[in-house]
């Protein structure tokens, strides 16, 4: 059930953020909310989690924006391995750590989008493209409390149907 109403979610966040956060993004810049919803859930559950719905998303971001098909698939990858790391014992800490991750994301995310950019003979050059990274970091920071809260939301609604059943 959880699958199915995050895969909702996704869809309505991926076309949102192709749409409407791209033109009312400050100075072209806009979170990646995106990316963060695949962060999240390969931090509650795990990396081949989250690799289903980096290939899932990146598919779909790629539909929307007309970009080469897989590309942000594979930038969206060292998402869900950086997610995964939340899922050790020691860093296991919630919300303040899955800010801090969606820092390092959202840099390896950026890092992977440009060399594809570049060898498909597009995009910015590295220098612009690591100062829009680390703008879109911070933006997306700033997204997580919501949507780790919309996440464990739903993970608690579907455990209370599970335990009804």
């Amino acid at each position: 059930m959880i699958r199915l109403l995050f895969a909702l979610l996704l869809i309505t966040i991926a076309i949102a953020q192709s749409t409407v956060l791209a033109s009312i993004g400050w100075l072209g810049i806009a979170p990646n909310v995106v990316l963060v919803l695949v962060l999240v859930m390969s931090t509650r559950y795990g990396v081949r989690e989250g690799i289903v719905w980096a290939f899932g998303a990146g598919l779909m971001l790629d539909l929307l924006a007309l970009e080469p098909l897989g590309s942000n698939g594979l930038a969206l990858l060292p998402v869900a391995l950086v997610g995964a790391l939340a899922q050790r014992p020691m860093l296991q800490s919630g919300l303040l750590l899955t800010m801090l991750m969606v820092l390092v994301a959202t840099v390896a995310h950026f890092s992977v989008a440009s060399v594809i950019d570049t060898l498909t003979g597009g995009g910015y050059s590295f220098g612009i493209s690591i100062r829009l990274g680390l703008v879109t970091a911070f933006l997306n920071s700033l997204v997580v409390p919501p949507l780790y809260g919309l996440v464990v939301l739903l993970d608690r609604v579907g455990v209370q149907r599970v335990a009804q059943a």
